[in-house]
């Protein structure tokens, strides 16, 4: 509950020029009831602030307290307040004007505890106007029942003669601080401002002008529900006249309208222009109008945001003349709603343009729907034109493959092969040479079955067959505008295990020196890319370049330290290729990691990898234990492999014979045969280097 404001001392003074009904008499009025109020020994103090604000005003107030005797700054004692009015107590004080007084109160009669703010005229002050006043404040109460209007409870005269009225209290803060320590953006406040209005209004149509609006009357409470407060200097329009009453001295000169200023009637415009005030003070002092904490509020109308259709919307309720603000407080409200909800303002205040931006914002779904069909259609009608477009490629593509696949069906002719029956790899090599021969124009078809051709000849053991076809696809795909660093690294991996013979190392390194280039590219996957760095590195190794091999190793760590960006099938190839390039080196310890680590990546994924791939690895891991010399151990891992192996590789294939050789090196170990292990190593050179 707000306190109460003073009724205007008058006193005459020598010298001193004070007129009446102008702001810069309200301002001093203002000035020395509140100086009055301060203690003798701060009011010095009190005057010097004045002096900063005002120094005119100031002159004069200090001409006027001089003036007065030191009696007369002494507010005259009052006889004690009673300690019941009615059916309450009275508990403390919690409000003071220069006429009034308000007070905490809580009832203690009935069976129901309620506390009250109880208003009543300061003995000092009573005169039959405010008795009248106060009589006119509890009519107008009476009448008001609104959830944003604190109402009459009570009211009465004490026993003192003196009137009293018991009004709902409202515990809470005044709507500007509330705002302020609840750091609320524009948008927030304004929203909470909207009841605030709908009050109004409601006074207004209940024929009931409040004309002393400001934020020291509206009070936010603990639920965040502003409560409109104090009509005491409210009137009651004229049933003759409903658009004016009669002038009220008392106002406050912050909030008041040119009109109450300047003596002239008192209308609801009145009351929309105090609205407009409070609500200006509310958004300059909101967080995106002040900008860097702490600094100085800008003036309003330097403010960015005031420059929109809000400051316009302050602009008309603000207003000099009645005439040109809004006509009710409902038009008021209707355009801050229009403004939160980013419409055009129904008042038609606004610019064009931004008028334009508001009606494009109100009907945006509207509009992207409809501008989603257009586009739909649109995407329709080209995404028909280019499967169109597609399916005759994919019927050129097919007939393409279709020949393809004549010529391998056709390359299994006993006449191309001086009528003997062809091996596998040598029926493979016929079909790359007449691919090569009969496609040649087209790159794309090239590079992608000579690939998997020289794929399968080192699927049969064939790397030294599978080189010159992979080289070729290799060449065709640099032919290709299509292809990305990824599909060039997938073939030069292939390539660079195809290399592994000393005769091959030139083009080995060549292969490894374009590894090296599109490793690093941005364009490359970094899981393809280590895939095909390892492969390279063991690939050097086999041929006895270990320094080279470590450097590219130190390259794929350099990539990716973590190796996060691998599959499991290039975790599992990364470690092996790095414990196969620390056994060829010798360099034990870190084969056992890198075999340990290609181990766990098929233990964690193990429907990824096939028989075989597992066998492969128990044959390294079988190596390791021969060099160890732990016989035990390399008879379990040659125990896990024999029966891949001779499923998967008939008698004399190069890859059984190595698996014989390291059960010769095993009967080494634990028999010492030498002429079992001679033996071995022959029928590998035989079989593996025909």
């Amino acid at each position: 509950m707000s306190g109460v404001d003073a009724d205007p001392a008058r006193s005459s003074v020598p010298g001193l020029d004070v007129i009446a009904g102008t702001e810069q008499f309200a301002r001093m009025r203002e000035a020395f009831h509140r100086l009055m109020g301060v203690d003798l020994s701060q009011r010095e103090r009190a005057l010097q602030a004045e002096e900063e604000v005002d120094p005119a005003n100031a002159r004069e107030l200090r001409a006027l307290l001089e003036h007065l005797d030191e009696t007369d700054l002494l507010a005259a004692p009052e006889p004690a307040p009673p300690t019941r009015l009615g059916p309450f107590r009275l508990l403390h004080g919690i409000g003071r004007g220069g006429m009034g007084e308000v007070w905490l109160a809580e009832r203690v009669e009935g069976d129901f505890v309620q506390q009250v703010a109880i208003k009543r005229v300061r003995d000092t002050a009573l005169t039959s106007d405010l008795a009248r006043r106060f009589m006119r404040e509890r009519q107008i109460l009476a009448r008001l029942s609104h959830p944003n209007i604190a109402h009459l409870v009570d009211g009465g005269v004490g026993p003192d003669g003196r009137p009293w009225l018991a009004m709902e209290y409202v515990p809470g803060d005044r709507i500007t601080h509330w705002c302020d320590t609840h750091g609320l953006d524009s948008a927030a406040r304004v929203r909470l401002f909207l009841p605030v209005c709908d009050a109004v209004q409601f006074a207004h149509r209940n024929l009931v002008v409040h004309s002393d609006l400001k934020p020291a009357n509206i009070q936010v409470d603990a639920d965040g529900r502003p409560k409109l407060l104090d009509f005491g200097v409210a009137r009651l329009i004229d049933a003759q006249d409903t658009s004016q009453t009669r002038t009220v001295a008392a106002m406050t000169p912050a909030y008041a309208a040119p009109e109450q200023r300047n003596g002239g009637p008192i209308t609801t415009a009145t009351d929309i222009y105090q609205l407009g005030v409070v609500l200006r003070e509310l958004i300059v002092a909101s967080p995106d109008c002040i900008g860097v904490k702490g600094k100085k509020r800008p003036s309003w109308t330097s403010s960015g945001m005031m420059r929109g259709d809000l400051g316009r919307i302050l602009s008309k309720a603000t207003a000099p003349a009645p005439t040109e603000r809004y006509a009710s407080v409902v038009m008021m409200t209707d355009d801050l709603s229009d403004w939160l909800f980013r419409r055009p303002l129904r008042s038609g205040i606004g610019s064009r343009r931004e008028r334009l931006r508001k009606t494009l914002w109100q009907w945006r779904w509207p509009l992207a729907l409809s501008g989603t069909v257009t586009l739909a259609l649109a995407l329709g009608l080209f995404f028909v034109w280019r499967e169109a477009r597609i399916a005759q490629a994919n019927a050129l593509e097919a007939r393409t493959n279709f020949d393809v696949l004549l010529t391998v069906i056709g390359s299994a002719n006993p006449g191309y092969f001086s009528g003997s029956e062809p091996s596998v790899s040598d029926w493979l090599n016929g079909i790359a040479a007449r691919l090569q021969r009969d496609h040649a124009d087209d790159p794309r078809l090239l590079h992608e079955t000579l690939s998997g051709i020289g794929h399968g000849l080192m699927n049969f053991g064939r790397f030294r067959d599978a080189e010159p076809v992979l080289l070729a696809a290799h060449s065709a795909m640099r032919q290709d505008s299509t292809v990305t660093p990824d599909h060039e690294l997938a073939l030069l991996k292939l390539l660079a295990l195809a290399q592994d013979g000393p005769d091959q190392i030139a083009g080995l390194e060549a292969t490894v020196r374009r590894i090296r280039q599109l490793a690093v590219s941005p364009q490359a996957s970094h899981g393809i890319a280590l895939d095909a760095v390892a492969s390279a590195a063991g690939a050097l190794s086999g041929v006895g370049k270990h320094g080279q091999a470590q450097e590219l190793f130190g390259l794929a760590h350099s990539i990716d330290p973590q190796g996060k960006s691998m599959n499991p099938h290039q975790r599992e190839n990364y470690w092996r290729q790095y414990g196969w390039a620390a056994l060829r080196a010798h360099r034990i310890d870190e084969a056992r990691r890198g075999f340990a680590q290609s181990r766990l990546a098929q233990d964690e994924n193990p429907t990824e990898f096939l028989p075989m791939r597992r066998a492969e690895l128990d044959l390294l891991l079988a190596e390791i234990a021969l060099r160890d010399r732990d016989a035990e151990r390399a008879s379990r891992y040659l125990a896990l492999a024999r029966p891949v192996y001779e499923r998967e590789f008939p008698p004399g294939h190069c890859e059984r014979a190595r698996f014989a050789e390291h059960e010769a090196q095993l009967a080494m170990l634990e028999f010492g045969s030498e002429e079992a292990l001679t033996k071995a190593a022959a029928v590998v050179v035989k079989a593996c280097d025909p």
